[in-house]
């Protein structure tokens, strides 16, 4: 396989709970089919439930119990979903056809080795049989390949005795003749040297996976489940725990064994070698976000997760050199149970097990091949705090456990250094979890809900992954078609991209009620130009929510709504709205620097149109307007309308907020307003466009004008004596203004210490990117500041 192919290829499993009804098989064949890699695999489990009715039916029929209707009942189950998704002869083949072999494998039960591992194996076998013929169905080759055929173990009893040789030279061979149709496996089960039959444990679909992408090079897996990846701490106890967004391999492992149910302990142990990237995802839900488990991650300072295993058996062995240890260690990796391990101090370890593996680990210990027989010191019940990832923060939370009355009997960093495990009484777990989530992982929590997902919207989704684990939780994301919400957190590149290909009901009000039950702090991000959604942010404020915006709407609305709204933000809310006047330009926050320095500004020069100024900038007599307008609509400068840019509207709003910032109470109609061309009301665009030499000679003659004057063009905004003004004006070469370039914007403040030489703000004020990063700045000032005290006096 060249280096070109490993690059293509996509390994993912799909949990019971992703292939629980017909629904969810429609959902997986559906995006499976429109998935564009060159090769991929598809490991299927059972349907939910259908496993542990599998095992209920073998252990009835062990019993001597009658279950021959209840299995008839399972197969029509089964069946139907075969008769709903599938054309009528794919949907013969179902699994009504395997009653009579099923029948007999329970009539022998117990009579032979591998009858249970061959009667459970039917779940995956109809599952996987059913997505490939819909994957088919849906559009897409697909091929079934039975993973007993790959996936052959040396020795039953051990999961990682896979004959990888073997499992390789079978699904290059079979996949060389798929033009590379999708490939569908069952997962959980395995065949033996012998040919039997051998099912991986619970869960064993992960490990499935894991198998099949060593073998085809993979360079990441994705498990799709019924969870969002793997969180800080179990959600049923810490409903507010956050996502892990990566671990490494040492500390997913060490979670598997500490009773983090999310991965099957296994898993991992095939990807070693290669260091193939593991994404948990949640399938009901693929615009949330999941969890990466890589080889090595770049954050190695935090404690990630924390476990808490309430009934444990602690023991304590000695003597034995570190070679022996090492044998013993391999020992417990073979072993299906999870095990705890670390170093006690000097020549003795820790192993915390579960009580029902005792005798499993005993013969362990006392195995002459494992070093045996091992001393052992102690042995207690426990309860198990596994902290996992730096342990030496870990080991640190002993000093929060005595002033809380809570005994600790001990503690040791784990194998590897992937954490710390603290060893208790045995409690029921929770004060110590508490007082470790409390001091290691809880953060205030700041929920962001974003309204508008456009140019702006996606920029600011893509520079707000950058801000890394401190960046706030997307919790909610609207567009026009729709609305999507996760109390965990969004993956907001792929919401985005989920909203732009569905439609739901955005329901605001309902939205505001749930984002109000949300514990932290919670803003709103309002990135559209709608006045509709401008005219909430009063409500919004007056709520107890923060609120950043780009949207001039508001700001710009009547003077007594526009009083209204910021009386609101002092009594409720906060309101952040650098981005409406200059994008990323420190516009308003420079003014209310002065102001609050004590310095008045008594004049105010401004460009405050991109588009405007990239027309007029580079405006000479031998180039035509025409074309430079032509080309700044290819540049994506101006409105697909121009006129709307050309009107000087926008600078209206932006005029308007900045005026009142400075305390001039302005209303719409005292703004005097020159448009750069005349309004050509009950014209249609390409009317306009045909007209268009008029304006050609107007601006011409504008342009030769200024040029006799020894000026430039210019369309600027001017506040001052209590008034503001609009329109195209010859500057002199001298003043700052005629140095503009592109589609800069710049504002000229004037006050007693800039009377001569005006304070500049000069850059680009406009565009996405320019107006994301505004954004993010107004975030992360809202996320990180307490409320002013000031504020609060005011509001009191």
């Amino acid at each position: 396989m060249s280096q070109s192919d490993k690059a293509t290829v996509e390994v993912h499993k799909f949990g019971g709970t992703s292939l629980a009804d017909a629904a969810c098989y429609r959902r997986v064949a559906s995006w499976v089919a429109a998935q564009s890699s060159a090769q991929l695999y598809v490991v299927a489990s059972a349907s939910a439930g259908v496993t542990d009715c599998l095992e209920g039916l073998y252990a009835d029929a062990l019993s001597g119990g009658a279950v021959d209707d209840d299995l008839l009942q399972l197969l029509q189950q089964q069946q139907r979903l075969y008769s709903e998704l599938l054309s009528e002869g794919d949907a013969e083949d179902g699994p009504m056809a395997d009653h009579e072999v099923l029948l007999q494998i329970l009539k022998s039960a117990g009579q032979f080795e591998q009858g249970r591992s061959a009667f459970l194996a039917y779940g995956e076998l109809w599952s996987s049989r059913l997505l490939a013929a819909l994957i088919e169905q849906s559009g897409r080759r697909s091929r079934w390949l039975d993973a007993r055929q790959v996936i052959r173990l040396r020795d039953r009893q051990d999961n990682r005795s896979v004959d990888l040789r073997h499992g390789r030279d079978q699904i290059l061979k079979f996949t060389a003749c798929t033009e590379r149709a999708a490939i569908v496996l069952p997962g959980f089960i395995a065949s033996t040297a012998d040919g039997g039959v051998v099912t991986l444990g619970r869960d064993g679909s992960d490990y499935s996976a894991a198998v099949i992408a060593a073998l085809v090079h993979a360079p990441e897996l994705t498990i799709w489940t019924d969870v969002s990846g793997i969180r800080a701490a179990d959600p049923a106890a810490f409903p507010d725990a956050e996502l892990c967004p990566e671990l490494s391999y040492r500390e997913a492992a060490l979670l598997a064994a500490s009773g983090g149910n999310v991965l099957h302990p296994d898993t991992l142990s095939p990807l070693l070698r290669r260091g193939t990237t593991v994404h948990v995802r949640n399938s009901l839900a693929p615009f949330e976000k999941g969890s990466r488990i890589a080889r090595e991650v770049v954050d190695s300072q935090r404690i990630r997760s924390l476990a808490v295993c309430a009934d444990r058996l602690a023991i304590q062995v000695v003597g034995r050199s570190a070679k022996c240890w090492l044998k013993l260690r391999e020992a417990f990796e073979h072993l299906r149970a999870p095990v705890i391990c670390g170093n006690a101090g000097n020549d003795a370890h820790w192993v915390v097990i579960r009580p029902r593996d005792l005798t499993a680990i005993a013969q362990l210990l006392n195995s002459p091949a494992n070093g045996g027989p091992w001393r052992v010191n102690t042995s207690a019940h426990v309860a198990a705090v596994t902290l996992v990832g730096n342990p030496a923060l870990g080991l640190q939370v002993e000093r929060a456990l005595h002033p809380a009355g809570l005994a600790l009997i001990d503690k040791f960093a784990t194998e590897g250094g992937a954490g710390a495990c603290l060893l208790t009484p045995p409690l029921d777990g929770r004060p110590v979890a508490e007082l470790c989530y409390n001091a290691l992982l809880a953060r205030p929590r700041v929920n962001l809900a974003v309204i508008g997902c456009g140019q702006v919207g996606r920029a600011f989704l893509q520079q707000l992954s950058a801000l890394g684990h401190c960046q706030p939780r997307v919790t909610a994301l609207i567009n026009t078609r729709g609305c999507l919400r996760s109390r965990a957190g969004l993956d907001a590149a792929s919401a985005a991209d989920y909203l732009a290909t569905t439609r739901n009901e955005a329901d605001l009000p309902a939205l505001l009620s749930w984002l109000a039950r949300l514990p932290g702090k919670t803003i709103i991000l309002d990135v559209t130009a709608d006045d509709e959604v401008a005219a909430m942010h009063e409500a919004w404020l007056q709520q107890g929510f923060d609120v950043i915006t780009a949207n001039k709407g508001a700001l710009a609305q009547p003077l007594k709504k526009y009083r209204q709204l910021q009386q609101a933000s002092v009594r409720g809310g906060r309101y952040a709205y650098e981005t409406t006047v200059g994008a990323a330009l420190p516009v308003i926050d420079t003014a209310q620097a002065l102001i609050r320095s004590g310095q008045q500004i008594v004049r105010l020069e401004a460009v405050l149109s991109g588009s405007l100024s990239w027309l007029l900038n580079d405006y000479q007599l031998e180039t035509s307007f025409r074309s430079r307008l032509e080309q700044a609509l290819q540049l994506g400068l101006c409105e697909p309308d121009p006129r709307l840019d050309l009107s000087g509207e926008d600078v209206v709003r932006k005029v308007l907020i900045l005026a009142r910032e400075l305390g001039l109470p302005l209303e719409r109609r005292q703004v005097r307003i020159e448009p750069l061309i005349d309004d050509t009301p009950g014209v249609s665009l390409n009317q306009w466009w045909r007209c268009f030499d008029q304006i050609e000679q107007a601006m011409r003659h504008k342009l030769e004008q200024a040029r006799a004057l020894d000026g430039v063009l210019r369309y600027v905004a001017r506040i001052e004596q209590g008034s503001a003004r609009i329109g195209l004006e010859v500057v002199a070469t001298d003043h700052p203004i005629a140095r503009l370039r592109g589609a800069d914007n710049m504002v000229c403040f004037y006050t007693a210490a800039y009377a001569q030489q005006p304070l500049v703000i000069q850059g680009a004020g406009a565009g996405p990117e320019q107006t994301a990063s505004g954004l993010i700045s107004d975030l992360v000032r809202l996320a990180e500041q307490p409320r002013p005290v000031r504020d609060w006096v005011e509001a009191a």
